[in-house]
């Protein structure tokens, strides 16, 4: 593990051997010791190595990937040894977030119910890992990956009401990190009439306490209404490429679902003229033109999605997916002369909207780090954009794989950020609203200045107008609690 120390052994207890070690394809030399003294040292490598004379043993203290790689010992007489070297990072605990804007449900019955939530486990800027999710002691899911830095997340759905115990567990073959999940903390239900008497108590003293700001609302909101209409003005519009084709003619990208059409080059077929349509690595035949004929071939990836123009052999393929990706091939005949031409057609999947959150426990005072993640995407680039600019972007070309972007943000910066998920064919697009960023009432103080504090207090003095009806109304909740309660005891 980095910042750890690395011990390469001879095996020798002492001897008056020929001692040489060796580093990298390029074959640096480390060190020489001849008959129990040390001969040379690479300088290179500082104080971090260590060489025991007497067994020539090295030892490095501090490892980092620096020293990743092949490490060749050589003794006179003896065969040459190898040890290949793999120094793996520290591993981040990962974090999990509700990754739903909200929480969802789906009644059985009507005395029934059950809420779910979709949750991502995240780490970031990692390599060679596994990401795995587990309930109880089973694994439910995992992702792997090799790549350099990147950030991955392994989404799971869960019920409110679930008891059982599920965890996040990062790992490498030499470490891991695990998270357990609070399902308790996610969203907080309540089954019709199941009232808790204290909290409507609270809910009817904050009515109250709401309605001592009603005075100030009128002139804060006028300024709230003047800020989200200079933002309106200075709303950013950028453009990006709906693809990049380069300057080859025989490459083709189109969307999932979406038609592409594969053409001749030729105005006009004659009779004498032979046209013939092949795909993928075995020249499976789709269809031909010959002798004034056309010939079709059954074939079930292609069948109802072929439109062939006879005039000029054009081929046009419908309603296509991920089996139409490949090359196709044009052979074409005239006058005994062989002419051919190949299509390399990729086909990319209809793209998810980013989706920006942030774990609330990650609220500093100036800043907050969110992440931007997308769930289940293939050959796309994730990027963060400050106004026109680029400041960050990851590419992944693994099948479905889940990835995550993360952007530190201080709470009074007025900029506009956006995340932007891209293919060579589409893209999608997600704002940040900075001021949605801390959600719970002890981030508050920490997360606005005193202008944006004020709004927001405007914002719930407004319900301060409707406070008698809301008195009314809560009485009459308290009342109906405690009926319903009563009703339970009765039956339980």
């Amino acid at each position: 593990m980095a910042g750890n120390s690395l011990t390469l052994r001879t095996d020798l207890t002492g001897s008056d051997a020929e001692i040489e070690w060796w580093f990298g394809s390029n074959r640096t030399l480390i060190t020489t010791i001849e008959k129990g003294k040390i001969k040379y040292v690479d300088k290179r490598f500082g104080e971090s190595l260590q060489v025991e004379r007497q067994t020539g043993d090295l030892t490095f203290a501090n490892v980092s990937d620096e020293h990743n790689g092949v490490y060749e010992l050589n003794i006179n007489d003896v065969p040459t040894k190898k040890f290949r070297v793999t120094v793996y990072a520290r591993l981040p605990v990962p974090v999990i977030l509700k990754y739903s804007p909200q929480c969802s449900s789906s009644s059985s019955s009507s005395s029934s119910s059950e809420s779910k939530s979709v949750l991502l486990c995240s780490v970031l800027d990692v390599s060679h890992v596994t990401l795995s999710w587990y309930k109880g002691s089973s694994l439910l899911s995992n992702i792997s990956v090799s790549n350099l830095s990147i950030s991955i997340s392994l989404p799971l759905e869960v019920e409110h009401q679930d008891r059982n115990t599920y965890r996040c567990v990062i790992n490498n073959p030499i470490s891991n990190q695990t998270k357990h999940l609070d399902i308790s903390g996610l969203c907080r239900t309540r089954s019709d009439g199941d009232h808790d008497w204290t909290e409507a108590v609270i809910r009817l003293v904050i009515a109250a306490v709401v309605g001592v700001a009603a005075v100030a609302a009128v002139v804060v909101l006028v300024y709230d209404i003047s800020s989200v209409s200079e933002s309106n003005r200075n709303r950013l519009r950028s453009e990006f490429n709906s693809g990049v084709f380069g300057v080859e003619t025989d490459e083709i990208k189109v969307m999932a679902g979406d038609s592409f059409t594969l053409r001749t080059g030729l105005t006009e077929i004659q009779r004498d003229d032979d046209v013939e349509w092949r795909f993928g690595s075995n020249g499976t035949r789709i269809t031909r033109i010959a002798a004034g004929n056309v010939t079709r071939h059954d074939d079930e990836k292609f069948r109802g999605r072929l439109k062939l123009e006879r005039q000029t052999g054009d081929l046009t393929i419908t309603n296509v997916s991920n089996e139409h990706n490949g090359v196709y091939q044009l052979i074409i005949i005239i006058k005994n002369k062989k002419t051919s031409k190949r299509f390399a057609v990729t086909v990319h999947a209809t793209l998810p909207t980013p989706v920006i959150f942030s774990d609330p426990s990650q609220c500093s005072e100036r800043s907050r780090i969110v992440l931007c993640s997308v769930l289940n995407v293939s050959h796309v680039t994730l990027s963060w954009y400050k106004e026109n600019g680029l400041l960050s972007s990851i590419s992944v070309s693994d099948l479905s794989i889940s990835i995550s972007l993360p952007l530190e943000v201080e709470h009074q910066d007025k900029n506009t950020y956006i995340c932007v998920i891209n293919n060579p064919v589409s893209s999608q697009t997600k704002h940040l609203d900075i001021s949605g960023l801390c959600q719970t009432p002890s981030d508050c103080d920490l997360c606005f200045d005193t202008t944006e504090a004020v709004i927001r207090l405007v914002v719930t003095a407004l319900m301060g107008v409707a406070a008698v009806a809301a008195t009314v109304l809560l009485i009459n909740d308290i009342r109906r609690a405690g009926r319903t309660h009563k009703i339970k005891r009765r039956y339980t």
